[in-house]
């Protein structure tokens, strides 16, 4: 009964982080659970400045779009056809682009365990009201 409770009051308090979900069950969260259990730990902000921080930093300084580029990239396994298309832009764009983000994440970044904590950085940073698209603004902080 309090484990029921506990996943309850977990799912409802990362409702309000994130929005209504559309099936609002504790086994729905998914990655959303990580990323609460890290910023309860204080954690959340240092492991989104420690993956994302060059990238927030060029576009905001540059006012490009290489984060909202790197999510699209990444929710589509890294196939260039789709991400180029979601984006509106050509493929030889998203090459540049893609050639950017290696120069500041490393020629790694889509190895795949730097990928996976690359796409969890992406779901933090938004869970902390960042956001990917259009308007960019530095990492918010956890208190």
């Amino acid at each position: 009964m309090k484990k029921s409770l506990e996943s309850a009051q977990e799912t409802i308090a990362i409702q309000k982080e994130i929005g209504p979900l559309p099936i609002p069950f504790y086994n729905e969260l998914h990655v959303y659970r990580l990323i609460s259990s890290m910023k309860n730990n204080g954690r959340l902000s240092d492991f989104v400045t420690d993956y994302l921080e060059p990238v927030i930093q060029h576009d905001a300084k540059k006012n490009t779009q290489l984060l909202h580029t790197l999510k699209v990239f990444l929710k589509w396994s890294g196939a260039k056809r789709e991400t180029a298309k979601e984006l509106y832009i050509s493929r030889q764009t998203l090459y540049h682009r893609l050639k950017q983000l290696a120069g500041l994440l490393g020629d790694d970044f889509m190895s795949p365990p730097k990928r996976l904590a690359l796409e969890l950085a992406v779901y933090a940073y938004e869970f902390l009201g960042g956001t990917t698209e259009k308007t960019i603004q530095p990492a918010p902080r956890d208190g």
